[in-house]
């Protein structure tokens, strides 16, 4: 199905790249490095990994309008359905990735787990390990936000945890 979906994909994204006359395949403009495999990660696991996803708003607009076209051109035909199908999964997938180059405070904590999904083990650089201090404060915060337990019970809590 990976490889489907992938073909699709780049089907999509070539098409859209020749009706617009993007220079170089619309590789930078369409996000086709790493916001292809993210894609592709959406439709199969529900979620991605990957940082940072650099699509720009209008042409994932385009792109998006592009592979709904697709779709019901290609569902006029008929031994499509699987195709129709992955090319839904598709769309949805592009619909639900965050963008990191226009990111809102409600993607910082994708962000900052996808970013971290990045990092190697060792990491050699005073500032990647300032990076990754920022990106666990983040998630941490976030994780906060969400727990509606009291500051005093969050601090036993972790306690408990500590001694384990």
């Amino acid at each position: 199905r990976a490889v489907r979906l992938a073909g699709l994909h780049a089907i999509i994204l070539n098409g859209l790249a020749t009706e617009l006359g993007l220079p170089f395949g619309g590789y930078g403009t369409t996000a086709v490095c790493n916001d292809s495999a993210a894609i592709i990660q959406q439709c199969l696991y529900g979620e991605t990994t990957i940082y940072p996803l650099t699509s720009i708003g209008r042409f994932a607009q385009r792109t998006i309008r592009y592979a709904e076209n697709f779709r019901n051109e290609l569902a006029k035909h008929e031994g499509f359905d699987v195709e129709v199908q992955d090319l839904d999964a598709l769309v949805q997938a592009m619909k639900q990735l965050p963008s990191d180059i226009n990111a809102s405070p409600s993607c910082a904590n994708s962000a900052a787990k996808r970013m971290l999904h990045t990092l190697q083990p060792k990491l050699p650089f005073r500032l990647m390990h300032d990076a990754k201090s920022v990106m666990e404060s983040i998630i941490e915060e976030e994780e906060n936000i969400k727990d509606t337990t009291s500051p005093t019970e969050r601090k036993n809590r972790e306690r408990k945890a500590a001694l384990v």
